[in-house]
């Protein structure tokens, strides 16, 4: 799996760029790019850059408004707003 790309097709599609995609949940997917993982809308843009500029080592799906990041050596929960 290391070089292929993956994208998305459900109601929105979104360029191949992307090392990993999962499913949209919640308005957001996590995706992987250069190894590291970010969350986008549905528009394919990159949200939470503020909260996150650099990423998260690993991150989870939304579910019931949060989703689980990795970030230096501890797991946090962000929002849909980038509360962490």
């Amino acid at each position: 799996m290391k070089n292929r790309v993956w994208a998305m097709l459900l109601a929105v599609v979104i360029p191949l760029q992307f090392q990993s995609a999962f499913a949209f949940s919640e308005g957001f997917a996590r995706v992987r790019q250069n190894d590291v993982w970010r969350f986008i809308d549905k528009s394919g843009n990159f949200v939470f850059m503020e909260s996150a500029p650099d990423g998260f080592a690993n991150a989870r799906c939304f579910k019931e408004g949060f989703a689980g990041v990795y970030r230096s050596t501890t797991w946090q929960f962000i929002d849909a707003t980038s509360e962490m």
